[in-house]
């Protein structure tokens, strides 16, 4: 460990400001977290969708609800065997020309919706989709935020605390 005398070089400040750093976005982020967790509950309870900072006003940002998406049918058509395939193509259509060995998967699909015939080799996959649920987004604007932020003491340290805790 380096004796307190020696000066700083570059590097050992870059080392300390990055493991600050580190630590600084991880209370942010359980900060965020613990936020957004709120603004769910909110949500879903009462259906607010937007909330504003009520110290640094509407211009300063939002915290929004960022709606779901519902379920979807989704069908995927897939070349599971590229050879199964060729040999299809051989015996049921030997006037295939060389761009659709060339593009097997775009051929056996074109095929597949064209003529609805599944040729061997190919598999159609058919699924729903999970619905997702809404999401809680947060948007800071930095410019409107730190000069207002300067001129609260009482806000600052609490930010000051929140970032650097007790001179940990």
């Amino acid at each position: 460990m380096g004796a307190a005398s020696e000066k700083a070089t570059k590097l050992d400040v870059l080392f300390a400001a990055k493991a600050a750093g580190k630590e600084i976005n991880n209370r942010i982020k359980a900060l965020e977290d613990e936020v957004k967790a709120e603004f769910m509950e909110e949500y879903e309870q009462g259906g607010t969708d937007r909330k504003r900072s009520t110290v640094f006003g509407k211009e300063a940002g939002y915290l929004t609800m960022k709606e779901g998406k519902p379920s979807e049918h989704v069908t995927r058509f897939q070349v599971d065997d590229p050879q199964k395939v060729v040999d299809w193509m051989d015996y049921v259509k030997p006037e295939t020309d060389s761009f659709a060995s060339d593009n097997l998967e775009m051929f056996a699909k074109w095929w597949f919706e064209h003529t609805g015939e599944m040729p061997d080799g190919c598999t159609l996959f058919e699924y729903d989709t999970e619905p997702t649920k809404p999401t809680p987004m947060l948007s800071v604007k930095e410019k409107v935020v730190i000069p207002m932020l300067k001129a609260n003491n009482v806000l600052s340290g609490e930010v000051n605390q929140l970032l650097l805790g007790d001179g940990e």
